[in-house]
């Protein structure tokens, strides 16, 4: 545009022609009405759609629109660009093809100082450097003979790199001497370290392996902090894919977690996992299997970047890690990825603070439940043994009708009946690490002891407790002797009470709860 001439409005010929240039235009007509300066657009036709409709890709009515303006904004055109862009450009007589190429401070840039111009002749191979350089891709092998500039990668690699696919995984850390430690499983759960030194020129890239490993030559697609790929030369569908990775989560993934949603299996429905310092975790899930009531596995495990490498039978799995600090209002949260499957995990504490804790009811979450289909009653709320759910301990329960004051060698529960009474009893409490066990006994010595598991998350704000088949049967046929007279019933003789355990034992044939209790504040 002729911005020195003097005149009261500048005209623009405005041709958006087909697809992504209509987008385009709308946009930049948008910038242009921003800067308040009066222009006058006048709109012409050219491109794929204009050939249907008039049989002509680009109309003599469109160039004499552009000839007339004082400038002309062109968008794209599809089948027919070569008979639009060409005719244009010699129509117009656009003998040079100029294209400033300019760094400024502040600004990222490939190199500083870069400021020159570059004309038509040269802007093809300008074109190629530059997606090289700034894409790391052309479609050119490693012995096309091109004449191109070197872009060297070193500082852009530098860091963590992690591929999943599958049963197959990669981490690779490429450091700033231009070395790499790769970790990685393949098919059938073998775990592998390799290293070497990895070389990269324009999209060419060189990883040689230390020991008899073949040295891997290939492309490189690239964008800087987001992904590396490593494509053979001979086969464009033979590539692996890295993600990068901003943040290693090795000493984050270290401590104690609950999850409930581990659906792997179904038995369990409470899952406990420990990640030591030294490699080793501990996965324990909750559930009545086979006479089991814990079932605890020791295992090996691996964290490089966002990838942890675990050892499970003797193979190797692979999970991608996602990781959030406080990421709810009661911690930090880690979900763990396997394909189409995720689960989801709370840190928790791995020891408990018993002292003086006051927690309500908040959630259950119920598996394996089997028994008689038959109804019976616990504080005047109707259950059936062979389907009961969480929804049936909400009402049971409720937020404001029962909690739970837990002392160092003292559990105590409050309830609300339906009938308007108060229940509660004050039960000495042992504690091993997370067993816990109430004796119940001491309150009434007909009633028996429960043994159960708890864990807190990190701020105390959260009690999960376990209950199995006999804690479960024991926990709540307690409960009933317990508040037998406040409803009406004053026969608490043996016999009466040996029936209350010998019909909870018979409706209930096996069931796993996890009751979740929120710390009052």
């Amino acid at each position: 545009m002729n911005i020195s001439k003097t005149k009261d409005k500048y005209q623009i010929a405005i041709v958006s022609g087909d697809g992504i240039g209509k987008e385009v235009m709308e946009a930049t007509l948008f910038v242009l009405d921003s800067l308040g300066i009066d222009f006058d657009y006048v709109y012409g036709e050219a491109g794929d759609e204009c050939l249907e409709k008039t049989g002509n890709a680009l109309p003599q009515e469109t160039l004499d629109i552009i000839r007339d303006a004082d400038a002309c904004l062109f968008g794209a055109a599809g089948e027919t660009a070569a008979d639009v862009i060409v005719k244009l450009r010699q129509e117009m007589k656009m003998f040079a093809n100029l294209r400033p190429v300019k760094s400024y401070p502040n600004t990222n840039s490939l190199a500083e100082n870069i400021d020159f111009i570059i004309d038509e002749d040269g802007y093809l191979k300008f074109l190629v450097v530059a997606l090289v350089a700034m894409f790391g891709f052309t479609a050119c092998n490693k012995d096309c003979g091109h004449n191109f500039i070197e872009y060297d990668y070193s500082e852009a690699l530098i860091g963590t790199w992690t591929y999943v696919e599958g049963e197959q995984a990669e981490a690779m850390i490429i450091n700033p001497d231009g070395s790499f430690n790769i970790t990685g499983v393949m098919k059938g759960g073998s775990l592998y370290e390799e290293k070497g030194t990895i070389k990269v020129v324009n999209n060419k890239v060189t990883l040689a392996f230390d020991g008899d490993k073949e040295t891997f030559e290939g492309r490189l697609e690239f964008v800087a902090g987001k992904s590396l790929s490593l494509v053979m030369f001979d086969d464009n569908d033979v590539r692996l894919t890295y993600d990068y990775c901003a943040k290693d989560l090795s000493e984050e993934i270290v401590g104690m977690w609950v999850s409930t949603d581990d659906s792997s299996t179904e038995e369990h429905n409470m899952f406990i996992q420990t990640f030591n310092e030294n490699g080793k975790s501990t996965y324990t899930g909750f559930g009545e299997i086979d006479g089991e009531i814990v079932v605890k596995k020791e295992s090996n495990y691996k964290v490089v970047g966002d990838v942890c490498f675990q050892e499970v039978n003797g193979k190797y799995i692979v999970f991608k890690v996602l990781y959030s600090q406080n990421g709810t209002s009661l911690g930090d949260v880690m979900s763990m990825i396997n394909g189409g499957f995720t689960s989801t995990w709370l840190r928790i504490k791995e020891s408990l603070n018993l002292t003086e804790r006051v927690y309500d009811y908040k959630s259950a979450y119920v598996t394996n439940s089997k028994g008689k289909d038959e109804d019976f009653t616990i504080f005047g709320n109707t259950l059936n043994s062979a389907k009961i759910t969480a929804y049936d301990f909400d009402k049971l329960f409720g937020a404001d009708l029962y909690n739970i004051e837990l002392n160092t060698n003292l559990f105590k529960y409050r309830l609300l009946l339906e009938n308007g009474e108060s229940a509660g009893a004050d039960v000495p409490m042992t504690v091993e690490g997370n067993k816990v066990t109430l004796d119940f006994s001491a309150v009434n010595p007909a009633c028996r002891k429960v043994e159960m598991y708890m864990f807190q998350d990190k701020d105390d704000t959260q009690l999960h407790i376990y209950m199995h088949t006999a804690s479960f049967v024991n926990y709540f046929a307690n409960l009933k002797v317990l508040t037998m007279p406040l409803e009406g019933n004053f026969d608490l003789s043996d016999a009466a009470v040996e029936k209350v355990f010998a019909d909870m034992e018979a409706r209930v044939e096996s069931i796993n709860v996890s009751f979740v209790f929120k710390a009052r504040k």
